[in-house]
């Protein structure tokens, strides 16, 4: 079984990459991430999306040499799973990906949604990652980079981003309606008072999100 999953593993030669490049622990994390690569026969994933995910660098940049589905998957998709989506979090992974990048792939587009295309630096910044935009900045990223769709810089999304929060912070405020008032019981005023509570933690969530942003912007005009 493990050696009919090997050769449809590996997009070269399968047996060659085993024997000269696979010592027997790495073997056995390679085929284990393949069977879970392939749980879902109709998307069957990447070997370097599951590595991704466990944060293993090893299989990663073993993937990215020996298996043909992952040496399609770019360095600038793997580092906007990494900064765009805590399931493939990691400073440790993050901070390999950068060392292997180009300045291309630091100023290429990754696929978020339907197809839907944005700049990696967009995305970090959007994802308020002051740590990780400062380091693709550093590296030779485009801070003027525009986004496929809109034309817009880094600067100019983060701002419009911003705007939008402040939008929902004021009509939230105004009529919150996502939050309903407690029913009048004899248990109201603790129930009112932890409704007044969630308010409050709403509305900070709305500050905290525009404070990030705006530290953001900072970083983007420096």
């Amino acid at each position: 079984m493990a050696a009919a999953a090997s050769v449809q593993l590996c997009g070269k030669d399968p047996a060659l990459s085993f024997k000269f490049h696979v010592d027997d622990r790495l073997r056995s994390k390679v085929e284990r991430y393949y069977q879970e690569a392939q749980k879902d026969e109709h998307f069957p994933l990447p070997l370097v999306i599951v590595a991704l995910e466990y944060r293993d660098i090893e299989v990663i940049e073993y993937a990215r040499k020996f298996d043909s589905k992952s040496e399609n998957v770019s360095i600038t998709q793997l580092l906007g799973l990494n900064v765009g989506y805590e399931r493939f979090s990691s400073e440790r992974v993050r901070d390999y990906l950068l060392s292997k990048a180009t300045a291309d792939d630091l100023n290429g587009n990754v696929i978020i949604q339907y197809g839907h295309k944005i700049p990696l630096l967009h995305l970090t910044a959007l994802k308020g990652d002051e740590i990780a935009l400062r380091l693709l900045l550093e590296k030779g990223a485009d801070k003027n980079i525009k986004d496929p769709n809109t034309q817009k810089t880094t600067l100019e999304v983060v701002k419009d981003a911003i705007k939008a929060i402040e939008a929902d912070k004021e009509i939230f405020l105004k009529n919150p309606k996502s939050i309903s008032p407690p029913a009048k019981t004899p248990l109201y005023s603790y129930g009112y008072t932890g409704y007044i509570r969630q308010r409050e933690l709403k509305e900070q969530e709305f500050i905290v999100k525009i404070e990030r942003l705006a530290r953001i912007a900072q970083i983007l005009e420096e």
